[in-house]
This record gives structure tokens, sequence and C-alpha cells, in this order.
């Protein structure tokens, strides 16, 4: 998996697996966390391509739910990005970002640059 330019951020990531009990397979993906200070993070969950269970964007607002609840993250102080890699050299990862309002979840493309500079004003 390609990542984002590593920075002194401290950082946080793991494969994050859930299962509702409604689903028969168990979801996964590739999760990191770069904490901004000691409340506030940018979460970025990655789309796995031996993930056989819900996408990151079909079960958005139950992982950003779960994801929140198992790292004690609140959910106005976190940034949530989800991150489509391409696996081919040629192509561009996708980057979206993600706001959940009302339960309502509000997607917004971003690009890896623009993700990075984020990154790296902290």
């Amino acid at each position: 998996m390609k990542h984002l330019s590593l920075f002194k951020l401290p950082f946080t990531e793991s494969i994050f697996s859930w299962k509702t009990r409604e689903d028969k397979v168990e979801s996964r993906c590739y999760l990191r966390i770069y904490w901004l200070s000691f409340d506030k993070a940018v979460v970025i969950v990655s789309e796995l391509s031996d993930n056989f269970g819900f996408s990151i964007t079909d079960s958005g607002e139950e992982l950003i739910t779960l994801v929140c609840s198992h790292f004690k993250l609140t959910l106005s102080k976190i940034m949530w990005l989800e991150h489509f890699p391409t696996y081919n050299p040629q192509e561009l990862d996708i980057y979206y970002g993600v706001q959940l309002f009302s339960n309502q979840i509000i997607r917004y493309q971003l690009t890896k640059k623009s993700v990075e500079r984020l990154l790296s004003t902290h």
C-alpha cells in the first residue's frame, strides 16, 4: 500500500475490522490516526483490495462511530478521510474528506497534495 509521506506527527496505524449482526462477512480497512494534539486527529481509512465485507463508503457512518468509540475520539475534533488506493502507478489515489451532519454524510474530493499539506502544517 502506498503511504503518505511520513510526518513528525505521532500516529497510530492498524488493520481495523468490524462486523455487525447483519453482516455475514467481516469488513476490514487500513486505519491511520495522525494525532494533531491530545484530543484532535486526522483519521484516514483506506480501502483494502482483500476486503470482502462492506466498503469504507458503504458503512461510513457506522465505521466513523466505531473508530471514534474504540480510540476515544470526539467526532467534532477529528477530520475523517477516505482513501482509495489505485494499486497502479499510472493512476492517482483518491481521497475524500467526510463530514457527518445529522446522520447525513457529505463527501468532498481532495488531492493527495492537499492531504499532505494538511498533515505537514500541524
